[in-house]
């Protein structure tokens, strides 16, 4: 599950959106990728309009873990963004991640990131590692 406020491209408008639709593969060796070949649909309401924000594609990195942090670098993409507001299409672009460093609890079973105001938590749906797709 994602939750967590996100700005409206070229505007000011800030504002929680909630959804889900991603796996994340870590491997031991230092990478790990996100595969959003289903889509991660965020959806939201403000001011009388619904926003659709969605993601698909997949993305990998390399990461490094440290007390209670992840740092990653080395993102590559493929796949689109969109933003729908009122169902009409305003934004298609390339998939874009970032490099910044997240926040992280594990337990057993789940795995939750913080970025900033941006919290993911993640079950674990299996303890085989998910050979690293080439973008």
């Amino acid at each position: 599950m994602w939750e967590g406020p996100l700005p409206i491209y070229g505007t000011d408008i800030v504002f929680r959106l909630r959804g889900k639709g991603e796996v994340r593969h870590f491997n031991a060796n230092g990478t790990v990728w996100d595969d959003l070949r289903e889509g991660r649909v965020l959806v939201g309401k403000n001011g009388g309009r619904t926003y659709e924000f969605t993601l698909r594609g997949r993305s990998t990195w390399n990461y490094r873990a440290n007390d209670g942090r992840a740092f990653f670098r080395n993102n590559k993409t493929s796949g689109r963004d969109v933003l729908r507001i009122n169902g009409a299409v305003e934004v298609d672009r390339k998939l874009l991640v970032t490099n910044s460093p997240e926040e992280y609890f594990c337990t057993d079973a789940v795995l939750t990131v913080q970025d900033g105001d941006i919290s993911r938590e993640y079950q674990r749906i299996s303890r085989t590692p998910a050979p690293t797709p080439k973008l």
